[in-house]
């Protein structure tokens, strides 16, 4: 990808007032605004960034820059599901149990509904043993690694489509392509959360379910698309948003910190506190929605999504949508933090094989 950026998303160096970082299939060098080269290398004029992603591109090297997003998008995803997935659950039993669907009858005995996070969080491990946390991790960390592929390629793809300019990250063209890799996300998240939700709200040490039984009774009961889909609109809307909120926050604390502390290029601090500024932006705008899409994927009967946000509000109130909002937002700082990260340094590693 060629691209005109103060930051990549990549951990490329940043832009001063007289200095430009241009980013070619993930290869960096300055270049000075009169266009010379201030490493050595060969010369190239700001103009040749619309060349160089236009067709004459090496194809080689644009599919090279698509697998490197995918890898790296992978590695990161595994990482955000081993260190995010025991609050998620907490937050998804909570948010179920505000509806009452929590299955079995542990949920009358433990007072699910009535628990805080600290509470519920204490009560799984002493009843049900630590592991219990990772119930559904299986098919999360199949659905983190690929949706994070997916997402990273993705966006890489569609900037790439939009000519969005990551130094630009409140720019239309950067948000569209944002939204767009929500869209796609969304195909990948839907059913992996349907099968992660239905593990989540079993409760009790002897519950043998796994993603795999799940996932072969619903296709038994409701055919692929109606029983692995289930919750789909709520899971597309809350990509699309979020993604927009999430990459925007990211390039921009990104930028921000490396301006502030005079870097060059992005290290450590900067990713783990650029990756949970953006964390915690998108849970916090798209709770909401992810309270209707666990209700939604919780139930044992269809309901679609509108109805369960009517019920929610009338019963009670807005507070309802952010049931679980503490264990959400404990949970996406580090998680983010990790999974940006784990991309940043992924990617820094890939380019090294070149």
């Amino acid at each position: 990808m060629t691209s005109l950026s103060s930051t990549m998303a990549a951990g490329g160096p940043s832009s001063y007032p007289r200095i430009l970082a241009i980013s070619i299939g993930g290869r960096s060098s300055n270049i000075s605004s009169n266009g010379s080269s201030t490493d050595g290398s060969t010369s190239l004029s700001i103009s040749s960034k619309r060349k160089l992603t236009g067709k004459g591109h090496d194809t080689a090297g644009a599919l090279w820059f698509m697998a490197k997003n995918f890898i790296a998008g992978t590695a990161a995803g595994v990482a955000e599901c081993f260190v995010g997935h025991p609050l998620d659950t907490i937050k998804v039993r909570m948010q179920a149990a505000t509806a009452g669907q929590a299955s079995g009858a542990a949920i009358a005995v433990a007072g699910v509904a009535k628990m805080n996070a600290a509470q519920l969080l204490k009560s799984t491990i002493k009843h049900e043993g630590f592991l219990a946390l990772y119930r559904g991790a299986s098919s999360r960390v199949v659905g983190s690694a690929l949706a994070n592929s997916v997402l990273f390629g993705a966006n890489g793809a569609f900037k790439k489509l939009f000519d969005a300019d990551t130094a630009l990250p409140l720019s239309g063209a950067f948000i569209l392509a944002s939204a767009c890799t929500g869209a796609a996300e969304a195909a990948i998240w839907t059913p992996m959360d349907l099968l992660k939700t239905r593990c989540q709200v079993e409760y009790g040490k002897t519950v043998n379910v796994t993603p795999w039984k799940v996932a072969k009774q619903l296709i038994k009961e409701h055919g692929i698309i109606r029983g692995l889909y289930a919750g789909g609109g709520p899971t597309l809307m809350r990509e699309v948003v979020g993604n927009m909120i999430y990459f925007t926050v990211y390039q921009t604390t990104k930028q921000a910190i490396m301006r502030a502390r005079g870097l060059h290029e992005g290290d450590t601090l900067t990713f783990i506190l650029a990756g949970g500024c953006a964390g915690t932006s998108y849970w916090f705008s798209i709770l909401p929605l992810d309270t209707v899409k666990s209700i939604v994927q919780a139930q044992e009967t269809r309901v679609t999504g509108m109805h369960v946000a009517r019920d929610l509000y009338i019963k009670n109130g807005v507070a309802a949508f952010y049931r679980g909002v503490g264990p959400a937002m404990l949970r996406a700082f580090p998680a983010c933090a990790a999974t940006w990260t784990t991309f940043e340094y992924s990617l820094l590693a890939l380019q090294r094989l070149e």
